[in-house]
């Protein structure tokens, strides 16, 4: 009987002991470290501070920065704009069809409610490219912010640009 309390005081001090840490609290490693902020209206982008972005013109975007490795761009759509071809009151699940409705090589997944990523590649000429692309939702206004690469980057980048998007802040 001793022997049994023994055992279940000490148990009962290495748990107390192990829960009960050194009194300092661990620190939560920052999810931005390495990374440098890039703003354009109310978006907030999060890329690698080791490549060197700088101010792109891509026809058709609004706002566009590239590295050696990667190539940002957006452009965004007011719910009003869709009223003219009857699509007036569009929802986030409809502009992510009307998006992506005639892509090939796509996969889509649903990431909170005002956010969808996408996957895909596009071919031009002997080039052979990769997407992660965020489509997002903000008051009455759509978001395509899309990362690009090179096919043969691919296996390197695909989860850091998968990590990327999903910090795009829109405020």
């Amino acid at each position: 009987m001793k022997a049994k309390k023994l055992l279940t005081t000490l148990l009962t001090a290495v748990l107390l002991a192990g829960c009960s840490g050194s009194g300092t609290p661990a620190s939560t490693p920052d999810p931005y470290a390495g990374l440098k902020e890039y703003s354009y209206k109310n978006v907030k982008l999060y890329l690698p501070e080791d490549q060197k972005f700088s101010d792109m013109k891509a026809e058709g975007f609004e706002y566009a920065v590239t590295s050696d490795k990667l190539i940002v761009f957006m452009v965004s759509e007011k719910r009003s704009d869709f009223a003219a071809a009857g699509k007036e009151n569009i929802t986030m699940e409809e502009y992510v069809e009307v998006c992506t409705k005639d892509s090939e090589n796509l996969e889509v997944k649903k990431i909170r409610d005002d956010f969808y990523r996408a996957e895909y590649t596009y071919t031009s000429g002997d080039n052979h490219f990769f997407y992660v692309t965020g489509l997002f939702e903000k008051d009455d206004t759509f978001w395509i912010i899309n990362l690009a690469s090179l096919e043969s980057n691919r296996e390197e980048l695909l989860p850091k640009m998968e990590e990327l998007i999903e910090k795009v802040i829109i405020e």
